[in-house]
């Protein structure tokens, strides 16, 4: 007569191999337990990504996970870590944000100054394709968003570094072309106007919300916007000195 079943953690009992005899035979015989491991429901919360999912697993087994994505991070790994099924369980997928950044770009001219937020280093007349063709890399799951100043990409010109997956602003640039202190992105008389009305109180420059013009207008770097830095931009205008929009420093022919 055949026992009461046996139990086992994990399994459910299926049958003896081979079958316990009805009655007792001659001699000895083994009659070998049969399980089948009891699946468990094994869920993977994609954590704000997506690929998430459940899935059967058996008993003692090591389940995988599957893939999963999320815009603009990486996927570090599940929590608590993958062991063999006990039971129902939940991971939880893992996120890093991949870190994003502005760089010049490769063989470029492009000074990217982080310390006062400013770009230089370009060329004036540089269009706003040219600049982000040309001049500048986003590292990272990043785009730019580009304001200009009445549709010129020049001085003044707002960069923001803007995060794709969280669309939160990670960095804020101002353009600088040397010289250019009225923002069409050309260095010419209009300039050096303005840099005489500034010296002669006619215009005034906010010196914390415009503090970059000073930055652009300041050619013979003495601190002040003034007549001679006025001089310079015309002598530029007439092909007699230039500027290297990389110091912002000028040079004769």
């Amino acid at each position: 007569t055949a026992p009461t079943d046996p139990t086992r953690t994990g399994y459910t009992f299926d049958s003896w191999v081979p079958a316990v005899p009805a009655n007792m035979p001659a001699e000895n015989v083994e009659c070998v337990a049969q399980w089948t491991a009891i699946n468990y429901t094994i869920t993977w919360d994609a954590n704000g990504g997506e690929g998430g999912t459940t899935t059967s697993e058996a008993y003692g087994s090591t389940p995988a996970g599957p893939t999963v994505t999320l815009a603009g991070y990486a996927f570090t790994g599940w929590e608590p870590e993958v062991a063999p099924v006990t039971g129902a369980t939940t991971y939880t997928a893992q996120w890093e944000l991949i870190p994003i950044a502005l760089k010049e770009a490769p063989d470029s001219t492009t000074v990217i100054d982080t310390e006062r937020y400013y770009i230089y280093g370009l060329v004036e007349g540089i269009t706003q394709s040219e600049f982000e063709d040309d001049f500048v890399d986003i590292l990272g799951n990043g785009r730019l968003e580009i304001t200009t100043l009445d549709g010129n990409f020049g001085t003044g010109t707002k960069i923001e570094l803007i995060n794709i997956a969280t669309d939160v602003v990670m960095e804020t640039y101002i353009i600088i072309i040397f010289g250019d202190v009225n923002g069409d992105g050309y260095v010419g008389g209009v300039d050096a106007d303005i840099i005489i009305n500034v010296e002669n109180y006619a215009i005034e420059w906010d010196l914390v919300t415009q503090d970059y013009l000073y930055f652009a207008g300041d050619l013979n770097q003495d601190g002040y916007a003034e007549a001679v830095d006025a001089d310079i931009i015309l002598n530029v205008e007439n092909y007699a000195l230039y500027i290297d929009q990389t110091t912002g420093i000028t040079y004769v022919y």
